[in-house]
């Protein structure tokens, strides 16, 4: 099998020669143009100019860059993380116990590092990371509490907090 092979290949190569033939222009008594690859009487030889041909530049193969196989760190922003609200101090009458932390972040959470947000409430996390600045506490217990955003990175480490807020929550009580 092998040898019919070999011997079929070299038949395609020696049949490839007689591809390469003259081209010749030839005009009739009504003027029609004509193209051939035999040659006639009042035929005239055309001259082919050479194909054109591109060779495109040589690009390094990135797999065998050492420095490639190293994965590249993003530096990271030098965040201000404040709590917009609630205030200082503030005391909050909700009788539902639902208290909405507000936050500025400066610069924007970088998005291509995969940072975001987590709120705390009392040391305890308490909401998923997410982008959004604000977050909802639910059926927060009457009291003192106190409140901190956190900027994560995608494994979940902190990379910058805000400054602790204290506020208290009022809730009626029913006797």
């Amino acid at each position: 099998m092998i040898y019919i092979m070999k011997y079929y290949t070299l038949l395609l190569f020696l049949l490839s020669f007689t591809v390469n033939a003259d081209v010749y222009r030839s005009v009739n008594k009504q003027g029609n143009v004509s193209f051939s690859d035999t040659a006639s009487d009042n035929a005239e030889k055309v001259e082919l100019q050479p194909s054109y041909t591109y060779n495109p530049p040589v690009i390094p193969d990135l797999a065998d860059d050492e420095s490639a196989s190293e994965p590249v760190e993003m530096a990271i922003p030098d965040y201000a993380l404040v709590i917009i609200s609630p205030g200082q101090n503030e005391a909050l009458r909700e009788n539902a116990g639902n208290i909405t932390i507000n936050s500025s972040i400066t610069p924007e959470l970088n998005i291509d590092r995969e940072d975001k947000l987590v709120f705390s409430l009392d040391g305890q996390l308490k909401s998923e990371a997410q982008i959004a600045t604000n977050y909802t506490f639910t059926n927060v217990d009457r009291g003192s509490h106190i409140a901190v955003v956190s900027v994560v990175d995608k494994t979940g480490k902190i990379i910058k907090s805000s400054k602790s807020r204290l506020f208290h929550v009022l809730r009626a009580n029913v006797n």
